[in-house]
């Protein structure tokens, strides 16, 4: 997606919540969509107010793990990375998932106090979560 349609996206998304107000899947595709603006961009604001709509959502459903998920992938991108591991081990408490381990590690090595990318656990625990998704 250009710059361009991804504005369109966004305002139609809004439109939408407006309909919808209480709808968590559209304020994700909304901070999706603004992260991934700022990427585009180079302009750290998109995601910094992806975070407000992600509070939101977080705020309606405060046990949603996809919440989380997005949250941390956001404050990872904003390089919060003790912010972005406190929220995907949130997300792993709700709902174990490959994505959620991942993205931990992942954070984990970029913080610059832990440079282990995945606990011996986080291997034992990756393993369970893709056996239970080939069964």
């Amino acid at each position: 997606m250009e710059i361009e349609q991804i504005t369109l996206e966004i305002e139609k998304l809004y439109r939408d919540l407006q309909k919808q107000p209480g709808d968590v899947n559209l304020l994700y595709r909304i901070a999706e969509l603004k992260r991934r603006l700022g990427f585009l961009k180079s302009d750290r604001a998109f995601a910094n107010n992806a975070l407000v709509d992600i509070n939101k959502a977080l705020s309606i459903q405060p046990n949603d793990y996809f919440g989380y998920l997005e949250r941390g992938t956001t404050f990872f991108t904003l390089n919060r990375q003790e912010e972005a591991i406190a929220d995907f081990t949130k997300s792993l408490e709700i709902k174990a998932t490959s994505r959620g381990f991942y993205n931990r590690g992942i954070a984990r090595w970029n913080n610059i106090q832990n440079k282990s990318i995945f606990s011996e656990k986080d291997h034992e625990e990756i393993e369970s979560v893709l056996r239970d998704y080939q069964e």
